[in-house]
């Protein structure tokens, strides 16, 4: 059994509380946003998991991936990267969406940034951006998409 759970939440229980490292909730007003809530520390196996079961769910097209209260010092970036190619057969399910990757560590913040710039790389069909702040990510999730370009996810906030 993987440590995370697919729930929904509404917005005034809030999108966290769950006890495992990682889980997926929703948010559905005014726009519906999945949100993914990383807390503790995490292993790239779950974050892997996660990923996949949201890929895979037909996920919104916004996706937030709440690491506020995530510790990733266990972490290092050679351990990421073979996530790339486990999700790369599942990224046209997101295409014209945004994800927004809200960390709360420097550590945190950093894998972010990294996470945003492969993301550009491999050409993912939608941005991904990081953020130090919830209410910046929210608010670049729900702004209009209009023309911007597919991985234009080297923004920071």
């Amino acid at each position: 059994m993987l440590p995370w759970d697919l729930r929904d939440v509404s917005p005034e229980a809030g999108n966290r509380g769950a006890t495992v490292p990682v889980s997926t909730s929703e948010i559905f007003t005014p726009t519906p946003v999945s949100v993914v809530v990383v807390t503790g520390a995490v292993t790239a196996g779950e974050i892997l998991g996660a990923a996949l079961n949201l890929l895979r769910n037909d996920p919104h097209p916004l996706v937030l991936w709440d690491g506020a209260d995530a510790d990733v010092s266990g972490l290092s970036l050679n351990d990421l990267y073979p996530l790339f190619f486990s999700v790369k057969p599942f990224l046209d399910s997101r295409r014209g969406g945004r994800t927004a990757i809200l960390a709360g560590s420097t550590a945190g913040f950093g894998m972010a940034r990294w996470v945003t710039t492969m993301a550009e790389n491999w050409k993912f069909p939608y941005p991904i951006r990081a953020f130090k702040a919830r209410d910046a990510a929210m608010e670049w999730l729900r702004e209009d998409v209009g023309t911007e370009g597919a991985s234009s996810g080297t923004g920071v906030a």
